[in-house]
């Protein structure tokens, strides 16, 4: 109602100032273009500009409602083993919506292809910069075998979905497969073989596999089926390997450019913060290296061996390195000297580290949240005095645990160090309550997604891990600590992402994996622009020093990276949303203007027109 009055308001107050303008000017009103003909379009006009105020909000890059269509190779099962290859086609229509992901498929897909394609959305959308929000994307596949299932799609349907976001025209002549993981990774799947046979029977010139699923990274071998130079030459088609998204991009685009790799540029800040949590422990260590006398003890050579590792060390970009061997050092020091002490010298510990924890718990509650930093280090700190308050939980005062403390005050040693990243620079965010509970949430949906999928093909025992890290993200969105639950699941979707990257390997590729997904943490790192991600570096550094040594925990942490890096993206700037309104203004002001201009002339034209005839009766 209120809309309609304001409405009627402009239209009358325009109507009655060129009524008096003209006959301000001694002009008949009437005569020059006529009340009800002048303010009927001036209605019309004032209506248009209205209805370009509010839907001009949604005119987006994206084009929607075109189909756009890619072949994906498929396999059926035979005796012994042996593999049937096929082709089916994957349709893709965009329109504007909630971020709502609709499949369709004939024959019907299994529940592995459902989950795979939402999978390979939240990783396309991931690659893009492109907001899927304001999206649903309605997915169709038509096959010719009674069956479409199984992860195989997952690349292709990556693939598809990034090259509409950005509007990347894609060649009609190649088909592809391979599933997806977090970070775009093109992941190892079967009969590839009998895939590119089937692809070339088809007429199509290309066949995108990945390069995971060949031996020696090399198509002259592909799975059990041998496919060599002659042979691929006779079927007429090329094969192509790629291990990510964006090789597999430049071949099946028209034109493509691929993205540079930018540098990590590490904060000076965050630089000198982590020396001084490095200095915090590793003075620590030393203090309790200079009180032990050396011994044959498997606890003291493991501690021995962890610190001479910290000393080695001197790089600062590394220093979340150093202070991880410090901290395993301390522990197992802390844990030899205590072994020794009297239940009331151990009592005495008890309860100075009780005083310190209240007094702690207090000063960190009052920190402000105004960074992607402060949260980071708020959640980093948090979780570390709670496992630290636990562990004094599961002591016995009657008899306590030299053990259980010793780790219950290395726990608080380390989340001292840690809070000194407080108050680094970054831009203010949007971190109120309600934002971050609604991001535990949408973290906690990706995860049980991915559970879904992954109890289809392994034992619940296999996924302990991941239940785990998910049940505890529970338990702290129920204390109502949602920071704490959005990084946990976080770790559990890590957790869950392993299984992805992993799965259907045909070759001993852990390696080749890790460093894939190291260097595509290293470019989520890089184009962060709201605060410099301490966590995912930290995670990065990490998974680089183990790469070589181990391989899988090298994996494990840089998916750690890639999750750690990207958490920013739920939390908007705080001036973000009234800069994005200033913007559409802008553009539907220019808009609104012209068009304005032009209906006025025409007004004007059309009117004198009608004026004409009133004009030859007066000099009638």
């Amino acid at each position: 109602m209120c809309l309609r009055r304001r409405y009627a308001l402009v239209h009358l107050c325009w109507c009655q100032y060129r009524k008096r303008l003209l006959l301000g000017q001694g002009q008949q009103y009437t005569n020059f273009i006529g009340d009800s003909f002048f303010c009927k379009y001036m209605r019309l006009l004032i209506l248009l500009l209205i209805v370009l105020v509010f839907v001009g909000g949604v005119v987006t890059a994206v084009s929607t409602d075109e189909v756009h269509s890619i072949t994906l190779l498929s396999v059926t099962g035979g005796p012994n083993e042996t593999y049937k290859g096929g082709v089916a086609n994957l349709y893709l229509q965009v329109k504007q919506g909630q971020g709502a992901i609709f499949v369709e498929s004939y024959p019907l897909a299994k529940l592995d292809t459902q989950v795979s394609i939402r999978f390979a959305n939240e990783v396309a959308c991931e690659f893009s910069n492109v907001d899927c929000e304001k999206y649903d994307f309605f997915y169709t596949i038509r096959a010719g075998s009674p069956i479409v299932g199984g992860p195989s799609g997952g690349g292709a349907t990556a693939l598809l979905t990034l090259a509409v976001l950005e509007e990347v025209d894609l060649k009609e002549d190649f088909a592809m497969t391979g599933s997806i993981s977090s970070g775009g990774i093109i992941g190892a799947v079967a009969g590839v073989a009998e895939k590119v046979e089937a692809a070339a029977s088809k007429g199509k010139k290309l066949a995108i596999v990945p390069a995971l699923s060949l031996d020696n990274n090399t198509f002259l071998s592909l799975d059990n089926k041998t496919l060599t130079v002659v042979s691929l030459e006779a079927l007429g088609i090329i094969v192509e390997p790629v291990i990510s998204l964006d090789e597999a991009l430049e071949f099946a685009a028209v034109s493509y450019e691929a993205k540079k790799l930018l540098p990590i540029i590490v904060d000076d800040a965050y630089l000198d913060k982590m020396e001084l949590t490095v200095n915090h422990l590793c003075t620590q260590s030393k203090k309790l290296l200079e009180e032990i006398e050396p011994t044959n003890n498997s606890l003291y050579v493991s501690a021995e061996d962890f610190y001479n590792k910290s000393l080695a060390i001197n790089d600062r970009k590394n220093y979340y390195s150093k202070a991880s061997f410090c901290y395993s050092a301390n522990l197992r020091f802390r844990d030899l000297i205590m072994t020794n002490l009297s239940q009331h010298i151990l009592q005495e510990n008890y309860d100075r580290l009780i005083e310190a924890q209240n007094k702690f718990e207090k000063d960190i509650k009052a920190k402000p949240l105004r960074t992607f930093t402060d949260l980071e280090t708020s959640v980093i700190v948090t979780e570390r005095l709670l496992e630290s308050r636990t562990y004094l939980k599961e002591i016995n005062q009657t008899n306590i645990s030299s053990s259980l403390l010793a780790y219950a005050i290395e726990r608080y040693e380390s989340a001292v160090a840690w809070s000194g990243f407080f108050g680094l620079p970054g831009d203010e965010l949007q971190l109120d309550d309600l934002t971050v509970r609604v991001a535990c949430l949408k973290e906690l949906e990706e995860v049980e997604t991915r559970m879904n999928y992954l109890r289809t093909l392994l034992p619940e025992t296999f996924l302990e891990g991941v239940t785990d890290e998910l049940d505890k993200a529970y338990e702290y969105r129920q204390d109502e600590e949602p920071a704490l639950c959005l990084f946990k699941a976080t770790k559990a979707k890590a957790h869950a992402n392993l299984f992805f990257a992993t799965l259907g390997l045909v070759t001993n590729s852990t390696t080749e994996i890790a460093l894939a997904k190291i260097q595509r943490a290293g470019q989520v790192i890089a184009s962060q622009d709201k605060g410099f991600p301490i966590l995912g570096y930290s995670y990065y550094v990490y998974a680089n020093e183990l790469s070589g040594e181990d391989d899988y925990s090298s994996l494990l942490f840089s998916e750690y990276a890639l999750g750690m890096s990207d958490i920013s993206r739920y939390f908007p700037r705080q001036q973000e949303s009234l800069v994005l309104s200033n913007e559409r203004i802008t553009q539907i002001g220019f808009f609104a203007i012209g068009l304005f201009l032009g209906m006025l002339i025409m007004l004007i034209i059309i009117g004198r027109r009608r004026t004409k005839p009133n004009s030859r009766k007066k000099r009638r």
